[in-house]
């Protein structure tokens, strides 16, 4: 199990975690812990608010714009 989450946190399957992976966990974790919490404890669904689906979307959406942006980096060559 600790091997998958490692895996899954870094970037080239290596055993060091991506900062923006693990951030990125913590804020959705943070968020759906809060929002799971207060669902059972009121015996009902409750609606997230704006704030918390902007910060899980933009958390989300800030890490795929940064995979993309390493994606197009073409290392240079060495002479």
């Amino acid at each position: 199990m600790l091997t998958f989450v490692t895996r899954a946190l870094s970037e080239n399957g290596d055993a060091n975690p991506s900062t923006m992976r693990v951030a990125t966990l913590l804020i959705v974790v943070a968020i759906l812990t809060g929002w799971l919490a207060t669902t059972l404890k009121s015996g009902q669904m409750q609606a997230l608010s704006t704030e918390q689906v902007a910060l899980v979307l933009g958390a989300l959406a800030a890490k795929g714009w940064q995979r993309g942006r390493e994606s197009e980096v073409v290392p240079a060559s060495l002479p």
